[in-house]
């Protein structure tokens, strides 16, 4: 991550928070919601 980088995103605003380190998963089911409960 850098600061200044332009993106493309789907909404204006700014990153509140990131997940350094954490595996890129869809949140799709309250199971995998479930997994990162507490780390969200």
């Amino acid at each position: 991550m850098a600061y200044g980088v332009p993106v493309v995103a789907g909404a204006s605003g700014r990153v509140k928070n990131v997940r350094d380190g954490m595996q890129d998963v869809a949140l799709t089911d309250e199971a995998s919601r479930n997994r990162i409960a507490g780390r969200e």
